[in-house]
């Protein structure tokens, strides 16, 4: 076999090549420049280059080999590093598939395979300009855009969405918009929870802002909220639970109903009571309309009222009696 063995420097103005089974070992190989700045070093410039090819160049065609292959040992440095400190309208790395295939794939896979690396971040992208971070566009209309699995988590949860920024401008920290009318079928935002623990909890410190605000301004026949249980189970409980829990916040109501239009502001409708009190319960009414009868097992006092007379086809009073200080009232 033929050998070429230097111990000084190669110069050559044309070509070297070699067959598919040529082998041979290199101690530094500098491409496109003299100056040498690591063991295989390629620079692409207007000497160099003069076609605007690319400055490596890898066609692998072997279907079961891959592409390019990095094994490093370094631990404070980089494996892969690019920077790109011209672009304009270019961008630093762009990974592009257009295979025909159903096969299952990952385009992009990032792996963290030991469990003891539990400092390390798989993905962490900084974005020190005032535009996207992250710009996801999906074409699927099967699956989802963007689906997270965290099926080992203890304390952490699946999403942290986290601000600190000290600025007042108006902003939402996280925004769903379903852009499209047509699209009827399409819920903005569901919760399923299958644990016995709460499905939502708001820690509000607004102060003169609501803690949540909800507006509907384009109804029609819909509510703007609406609580629903099907639940069999006969155990005493609230299905709408409002409580104001200290006793120095005087003028604190707990709930109030504002009506500018002329129908009801509060319609009930009960198998039980359908408005029920404790016997220390108070409350004042501009008007109280009932259809059927009044069943009153303690006591029912009104002070002052108007109009001047109390209009009622029965009233029942089982355990006390009827007052009014300012009024007339036919047989009991």
């Amino acid at each position: 076999a033929e050998v070429l063995d230097v111990t000084g420097n190669i110069q050559a103005s044309g070509n070297i090549s070699g067959s598919s089974t040529s082998t041979g070992s290199f101690g530094r190989v500098t491409i496109g420049a003299a100056s040498p700045a690591g063991v295989l070093n390629v620079v692409s410039n207007a000497t160099s280059n003069h076609s605007n090819l690319p400055a490596l160049n890898i066609d692998q065609d072997q279907s079961g080999a891959k592409g390019l292959f990095i094994a490093t040992d370094t631990t404070t440095q980089s494996a892969i590093q690019a920077e790109a400190n011209s672009l304009t309208t270019g961008r630093i790395a762009r990974f592009y598939s257009n295979s025909t295939s159903t096969g299952t794939r990952n385009l992009v896979e990032i792996i963290n395979d030991h469990a003891s690396s539990n400092m390390t971040t798989a993905l962490r992208i900084q974005q020190d300009a005032p535009h996207t971070a992250l710009d996801i566009d999906a074409a699927n209309t099967a699956d989802w855009a963007v689906d997270i699995q965290g099926t080992a988590h203890t304390t952490a949860g699946v999403l942290y969405a986290y601000s600190n920024s000290d600025d007042t401008g108006t902003r939402n920290l996280v925004e769903i918009h379903n852009d499209h009318a047509s699209a009827t079928g399409a819920t903005a935002l569901k919760i399923q929870q299958d644990s016995t623990f709460k499905a939502v909890q708001i820690n509000a410190a607004s102060t003169t802002n609501a803690a949540f605000q909800l507006e509907a301004d384009s109804l029609t026949t819909g509510p703007a909220g609406y609580f629903y249980s099907n639940a069999s189970n006969t155990s005493a409980r609230n299905i709408l639970q409002v409580v104001q829990d200290h006793a120095s916040a005087t003028g604190a109501v707990g709930l109030y109903v504002r009506q500018d239009s002329t129908g009801p502001a509060i319609v009930t409708e009960g198998r039980g009571y359908a408005i029920s009190g404790s016997v220390k319960s108070t409350g004042s009414f501009g008007r109280v309309e009932v259809d059927s009868n009044v069943d009153v097992g303690g006591e029912l006092s009104v002070s002052t009222f108007s109009p001047s007379t109390i209009s009622a086809n029965k009233i029942t009073a089982s355990k006390a009696a009827v007052l009014a200080s300012n009024s007339t009232i036919g047989p009991v």
